[in-house]
């Protein structure tokens, strides 16, 4: 097994720390609303973001963001249904064709528990 050595927000640190060094961006407090695609390649090239801390941010005005690389975190759903473009090919026919049903989400905790099994009374 492996641990982290300080809390887990350690990970998140160290991670958009890496990634801006590598000349990429993290923006946070924000929720994507659309993935944009270009219509003539079938290409993710930005997304659409509102702040998640604005009060009534569902009607306020989006923000564009272009980049060279889109990475998608999402459900499958969730990205066919709400975020691409529902013109595309390929949503059309992913709503067609797809067998997949819906499935609980992952969570994952992360805790410090002191005692040993025996102690705790665990299998």
């Amino acid at each position: 097994a492996s641990y982290t050595v300080g809390p887990t927000q350690n990970l998140s640190i160290r991670l958009t720390s890496m990634v801006r060094e590598m000349g990429g961006e993290v923006l946070c407090d924000a929720t994507v609303t659309e993935i944009i695609v270009n219509k003539k390649t079938g290409r993710a090239v930005g997304v659409k973001v509102r702040k998640t801390s604005e009060p009534n941010s569902e009607s306020g005005e989006a923000t564009e963001i272009y980049a060279k690389n889109i990475v998608c975190a999402t459900s499958i759903f969730n990205l066919y249904r709400n975020l691409l473009p529902q013109s595309l090919p390929i949503v059309q026919e992913f709503e067609q064709t797809s067998t997949l049903t819906k499935s609980n989400g992952h969570v994952f905790l992360f805790c410090k528990i002191q005692g040993d099994a025996k102690d705790l009374q665990l299998p």
